[in-house]
């Protein structure tokens, strides 16, 4: 799994998997956002899986899907304004 830094406040990275996230919690993020819509390919693990693993460890995970042209101003501020 390789992090791209985009700013001192979001990265990105491509397909995370479950045991992936006790790596991205020892690097210091407290919560992940899953940008990719669900079954758009075979080894994709489910977002229930990973939310499971990231609240296990303390962490926020949100689902937001990202289709083309499908997602708006307001479901990103939702994302990042959920109650903890």
């Amino acid at each position: 799994m390789e992090i791209h830094r985009l700013t001192p406040g979001l990265s990105v990275s491509a397909q995370i998997l479950p045991e992936d996230l006790a790596a991205i919690r020892q690097a210091g993020f407290l919560s992940i956002v899953c940008k990719r819509p669900a079954g758009e390919a075979g080894d994709q693990p489910l977002f229930a899986e990973i939310e499971s693993a990231a609240q296990a460890l303390g962490m926020r995970a949100h689902y937001l899907p990202a289709e083309s042209g499908k997602v708006s101003d307001e479901q990103g501020v939702a994302a990042w304004t959920r109650p903890k």
